[in-house]
């Protein structure tokens, strides 16, 4: 259960795994400049106008080509991909860490400190060591995984993958001071009011099964405060282990350089043949995906006085595609079901969202709302008939053109962009030999027709695959959802938290 919830944000807005991505926040009313939709019943229909990506013609579709990656083991177990290419002066580095076994206890917070560790030998932290030599040292850490970057001189990587190493090495420590602090940012980071925290918890509590680890996603406000710093050294001893490590490199620098480098810092990497390679450097075998609880669940609140609702569409068979290779075909579906969703809150309290997410076993579509509790089933049945609209709107022309086009230049922009190709190349699996397959699955020029398109889309946008997941006052819509065809309705009772009396009163309070 490797990856998930990559929260990761990367130049081109591309993110990758766990947490609402693309979200796009909507008022009760659209603004002004959004595209208006008719309603037609339960249906809202996407309405006319000129698109906002209208363009006076559609340039030819280029063919991806994939560079090459070479790959090799260290001698510590690190898997290491290089990508030799101009990239002027500078080295782009990824370090990505897997989490070899997870309770998502302790993980997140561990992640998020991993710059502010002080490696063995030095008395300084390791974001401090980088920004001395100019790296635009970053962090993005979730649950499954945690992801470092630096920007690197040839002149310098052998400073920069000595202190990005170190910031791994299971012997490094954290202060005390640095541990307290990073809990205070996260935990005020839960408490800020944000619709699509709340979505997400909602999927990982309700359609993962009461036993699964992400249970403890849910519930992380209270894990934090019991957290120990003890508990964080304890999980950097037991999981900061070296074939949980994957060291992505692109520039101007070959794999021999790189192997090297390691060398002289006591990493060496023993040469091999290009398969012999790939194959040392494939990662074990993903577990099993866990099933998706189905139909729906509701989690009643005592004294809620809203409900927030999640439509969950599961995305078939792009768990462990990276993000921004598939984004750009979602791009014009979550659009498509923006503009489509907007004219059912128009005289309505609530507050609407739409946007996809990512989990290591799944991937999801998501249409969600806040709203007063007897408008729970009433908008099920309006994104009911707004994904018959947009199911018919994707099997058009311009539509399939669009998103051949999208998906054409998201990719184009991974490959241009040092940075984006080396946090693609972090996030897929056995890059060296799946690379090339990945991008031929989604090259506009070549397989990527608009006749697979219309099928892939099409597969989204199934209703008999969508869950339901709503909290708050929602026991009364337990029979009506039955109804509606959902099999089996669950309920259960938990207690109102603060935050979630907050929101209510904060929801009770908008316009």
């Amino acid at each position: 259960m490797a990856r998930m919830g990559l929260c990761m944000v990367v130049a081109l807005g591309l993110s990758g795994c766990g947490s609402v991505s693309s979200e796009q926040a909507l008022p009760a009313s659209p603004p002004a400049s959004a595209p208006q939709g008719v309603v037609r019943g339960e249906a809202a229909v996407a309405g006319g106008g000129a698109s906002r990506d209208a363009r006076p013609s559609v340039p030819p579709l280029k063919s991806l080509v994939a560079p090459r990656v070479e790959a090799f083991r260290s001698a510590s177990g690190h898997r290491v991909f290089v990508v030799e290419r101009d990239e002027g002066p500078h080295v782009h580095v990824m370090a990505r860490l897997q989490w070899p076994a997870s309770a998502y206890k302790a993980e997140l917070i561990t992640g998020g400190l991993l710059l502010e560790a002080t490696r063995p030998g030095s008395a300084r932290t390791v974001f401090s060591e980088l920004l001395e030599l100019e790296a635009r040292p970053s962090v993005n850490a979730e649950a499954e995984v945690a992801l470092v970057s630096a920007t690197l001189s040839r002149d310098s990587l052998a400073q920069g993958l000595r202190a990005l190493l170190g910031a791994f090495s299971a012997a490094a420590r954290v202060s005390p001071e640095a541990f307290e602090q990073k809990r205070k940012e996260r935990l005020g980071h839960l408490a800020q009011e944000r619709l699509s925290t709340d979505m997400m918890r909602l999927i990982d509590e309700g359609l993962f099964g009461p036993t699964h680890p992400y249970q403890q996603l849910a519930r992380e406000e209270t894990v934090l405060r019991s957290l120990k710093l003890a508990d964080v050294q304890r999980v950097r001893e037991a999981q900061l282990q070296p074939e949980a490590l994957r060291l992505v490199l692109v520039g101007d620098v070959s794999a021999a350089e790189v192997q090297a480098t390691l060398a002289s810092l006591g990493e060496a990497g023993r040469p091999a043949s290009a398969t012999a390679a790939t194959k040392a450097a494939a990662p074990k075998a993903s577990a099993p995906r866990t099933p998706l609880v189905r139909g729906a669940a509701l989690i009643e609140e005592p004294g809620a006085t809203y409900a927030d609702v999640a439509v969950v569409l599961p995305l078939q068979g792009y768990a462990a595609i990276p993000a921004p290779l598939v984004r750009g075909g979602q791009h014009a579906i979550v659009e498509l079901l923006s503009n489509a969703v907007f004219p059912w809150s128009e005289g309505k309290k609530a507050q609407l969202m739409v946007g996809n997410a990512h989990r290591e076993e799944h991937s999801f579509l998501i249409v969600g709302a806040r709203v007063l509790p007897d408008a729970v089933v009433d908008f099920v049945k309006a994104v009911r008939g707004v994904m018959a609209s947009v199911a018919k709107a994707v099997q058009t022309e311009e539509v399939l053109q669009r998103m051949q086009r999208d998906v054409g230049e998201y990719a184009s922009e991974v490959l241009k962009h040092g940075p984006a190709l080396a946090t693609t190349l972090a996030l897929l699996e056995d890059p060296a030999s799946n690379l090339e397959r990945t991008l031929a699955d989604h090259d506009p020029a070549q397989g990527l027709t608009p006749e697979v398109l219309r099928e892939r889309a099409l597969a989204w946008l199934r209703w008999d695959q969508v869950r339901v997941v709503a909290a708050g006052n929602v026991a009364g819509s337990e029979k009506a959802l039955v109804d509606l065809g959902f099999e089996p309705v669950t309920l259960r009772t938990r207690t109102l938290t603060p935050r979630r009396k907050a929101a209510g009163e904060s929801f009770a309070a908008s316009e």
